[in-house]
């Protein structure tokens, strides 16, 4: 504070124990626009009163990034997710079975995804397909 002068003040921030963390999601290459996510800024000017606006010459700003430490445990089970379709005229309903091979993923890692489909039924199947999607749920 000595290097700062007679006139700083020291000051603390705390974020809300229930904002998320900081996370941005990159556009691919086939999507429009700029980058999603929450970002946080700091932002502090110098004013005369409580009515006076911020203005370049007399505000700072600083950007935040409120991290989320994970540490590693034991799994109990890995997620998954059960769904089933009925048809019309089939006695029996097609059910998909949608596995991840772990819970928690980080930048960069790769995501496997076991799929079984189970439909007994005597019509024959000649076609599967399994487009890739990039639809997210985040869950804070």
């Amino acid at each position: 504070m000595r290097k700062l002068g007679d006139n700083a003040i020291p000051f603390k921030f705390d974020f809300p124990e229930n904002d998320p963390p900081s996370v941005t999601l990159q556009p691919g290459s086939d999507d429009q626009g700029s980058p999603l996510g929450v970002e946080y800024e700091l932002k502090l000017f110098i004013a005369d009163n409580k009515e006076e606006k911020p203005h370049r010459r007399n505000s700072v700003s600083m950007a935040i990034r409120k991290l989320q430490y994970y540490q590693p445990r034991p799994m109990v089970r890995q997620p998954s997710t059960i769904g089933s379709k009925g048809f019309v005229l089939s006695p029996s309903k097609l059910q998909l079975e949608v596995t991840l091979d772990k819970g928690y993923y980080f930048h960069g890692d790769k995501i496997a995804v076991q799929m079984v489909v189970t439909w007994p039924s005597t019509i024959s199947t000649r076609k599967t397909n399994s487009p890739k999607s990039r639809n997210f749920k985040i869950n804070s």
